[in-house]
């Protein structure tokens, strides 16, 4: 949470507090009814809950390929796909975000534009390289070193698949 958001959320529950007091002192006079004060302790009490504005990001690597899901933790989630026989492209996406703020990510690409994106907390959680080293043969572990130190905008190719050559489609 940056820091000018906890300053406005700091303010809301001061003056969700006050009011709330405030209702309850008019409500003893009768100034006001009580339901008043309840309605701000609710507030304030809402803006202690954590998650109402927490996000999911989750991925699951299964032998079949990689799914990743991620939205609002209570609406709708989108999804991405992609099978390991789809696979044609892997490449890093480096951002100059970091330190406080995700940076590193994979773009794991099919071929028919389809592809999920995997951030570097999420593939360390779930040991996405050495998975990658496993199924892919001629993976760039060096691209992988040189992105990991990146402090900019960069995208580095990891692996590609690499082209078959169709019979009789020589150019001549």
């Amino acid at each position: 949470m940056t820091r000018a958001i906890r300053s406005r959320k700091r303010l809301a529950l001061v003056g969700c507090a006050v009011f709330a007091v405030l209702s309850f002192a008019l409500a003893l006079d009768g100034g006001m009814p009580w339901w008043a004060g309840a309605f701000w302790i609710v507030g304030f009490l809402a803006l202690l809950v954590p998650g109402s504005r927490r996000l999911v990001d989750e991925v699951e690597i299964t032998d079949l390929g990689v799914t990743r899901r991620f939205g609002p933790w209570l609406g709708r989630k989108r999804e991405e796909r992609l099978l390991w026989d789809e696979l044609t492209r892997v490449e890093i996406l480096t951002t100059g975000g970091g330190p406080f703020t995700e940076d590193f990510f994979f773009l794991l690409e099919g071929g028919d534009g389809a592809g999920v994106a995997v951030s570097n907390e999420l593939a360390v959680k779930h040991d996405l390289v050495a998975i990658l080293q496993r199924r892919l043969p001629g993976l760039d572990s060096r691209a992988i070193i040189e992105a990991s130190g990146s402090t900019a905008r960069r995208r580095l190719l990891v692996w590609q698949t690499q082209r078959k050559p169709i019979p009789g489609g020589e150019v001549r």
